[in-house]
């Protein structure tokens, strides 16, 4: 995977499909109607900024906005059917058994490590998305934290929900420092990684 978006390269290793992407803002004129028809559905009047990304396998259409404190992106294909949803979370709202497996991955992986961004990604349909997250988000207020139980009571979602973890962290290993972006499974297992390569104005030293 090569990711390129708004001046950031990502390289993943050997054995990661090969991905490109370029993001840039655009105004909701351009979006597909189905796609900003859910948007609005869902966003309850909230500023929607709209970015289009450019990938080796096509045109996609991201959203972006910010709802009772907490940060959403919506991504759609060119043809605006729903791809996934991502919502920005603290690390102390990932829910046991993922925040172990994750700690244990970095720890086993880099020399030492702090975490930048965690996003929960959801993909399926989108009532099954919007029952889990309004099951989730009815015991995990923002200001609340969150914790080992977090999922107990959206398990059944789950069954129609994939969930997964994103998770950006700025790492040390042998080679040096390093911006990491992180794929994870509902249990803290790692699915995939790509490198941020830092454009020559950015400064890295951890």
């Amino acid at each position: 995977m090569i990711l390129i978006c708004s001046g950031i390269f990502l390289l993943p290793p050997l054995t990661a499909q090969v991905k490109f992407e370029q993001e840039r803002r655009i105004t909701e004129q351009v979006v597909p109607d189905s796609a900003r028809l859910v948007v609005e559905a869902i966003s309850s009047g909230s500023r929607i900024k709209w970015y289009q990304e450019q990938r080796l396998e096509g045109i996609s259409f991201e959203a972006k906005y910010a709802l009772e404190g907490r940060q959403y992106s919506v991504e759609f294909n060119q043809q605006g059917v729903l791809e996934d949803v991502e919502i920005a979370l603290k690390w102390k709202e990932v829910p046991q058994p993922a925040s172990v497996g994750m700690e244990a991955h970095f720890d086993s992986t880099y020399l030492r490590h702090r975490l930048r961004k965690v996003q929960e990604q959801l993909s399926g349909s989108l009532p099954a998305i919007q029952e889990h997250w309004q099951q989730w988000s009815a015991t995990n207020p923002v200001d609340a934290g969150g914790g080992a139980n977090s999922h107990i009571l959206v398990m059944d979602t789950l069954k129609k929900v994939m969930l997964r973890y994103e998770v950006v962290v700025q790492v040390r290993t042998a080679e040096g420092p390093a911006l990491h972006e992180v794929l994870f499974d509902e249990q803290g297992r790692m699915l995939q990684t790509a490198t941020i390569l830092l454009r020559n104005t950015d400064n890295l030293a951890y």
